[in-house]
């Protein structure tokens, strides 16, 4: 289990998860992508998962179909800092600091090709957590 984000409700390390299902050998590929949780396999858009050997992206879409997808949502007063770090995103604060986004209610003005300088992983994780607020 991973100690960042939401403590109340830790979330699944996607390499634990990975090993226990005999697909350890993906880690790299969704760590190029961007992903560190179980829920970033949600995230997932339908060429990323085809590239994935037949066998190897039928078993992980039969592993992942109960993933839940919603995150808790972190306090209404949280910080920039706080909000990323609940959501797994805090390597991501000097980036948006970077270009204008100091509060939480700034990330409402962002755009996906805002952000295309991102993995696509953290960046989906991002815009899903900002529609969620």
């Amino acid at each position: 289990m991973s100690s960042e984000g939401n403590t109340d409700h830790p979330t699944e390390c996607l390499f634990d998860f990975l090993k226990g299902i005999g697909l350890h050998h993906l880690g790299d590929y969704f760590r190029v992508l961007g992903c560190t949780y179980t829920k970033d396999l949600k995230l997932l858009e339908p060429q990323e998962l085809n590239t994935i050997q037949l066998v190897s992206r039928r078993k992980l879409e039969k592993c992942i179909e109960h993933v839940p997808m919603q995150y808790e949502a972190p306090p209404p007063e949280s910080s920039l800092g706080e909000y990323l770090r609940w959501y797994g995103l805090q390597h991501l604060e000097g980036f948006l600091n970077t270009i204008g986004v100091f509060t939480v209610n700034d990330i409402a003005y962002l755009h996906e090709e805002d952000l295309c300088l991102l993995r696509p992983v953290p960046r989906r994780r991002l815009l899903a957590a900002s529609k969620q607020h």
